[in-house]
């Protein structure tokens, strides 16, 4: 996670995969998917507070590490999703 420690600009790629991810979960319209919608905007912001686009003390507060292992571990979820549906 060095890598986004040094350039921090590439978590707007985060960015972008959780605004596509909120795009997929509209598309259905069920409460399940509208509550991880949701989630995809907050984690939205949270890239772009992270890429310090934004200043936000209470979303700057969130580990990196744990921010950015998460961000790899949904990218891996829609990568997958978009494959094997």
């Amino acid at each position: 996670m060095k890598l986004f420690e040094k350039h921090p600009k590439l978590r707007l790629i985060f960015a972008a995969e959780y605004l596509a991810i909120f795009i997929v979960c509209i598309l259905s319209l069920s409460v399940g998917t509208g509550i991880i919608a949701v989630l995809a905007l907050f984690c939205a912001y949270i890239s772009v507070v992270k890429a310090g686009f934004i200043r936000d003390r209470n979303a700057d507060a969130v580990s990196d590490f744990n921010f950015d292992f998460f961000c790899l571990m949904a990218t891996v979820m829609l990568i997958s999703g978009v494959l094997f549906r």
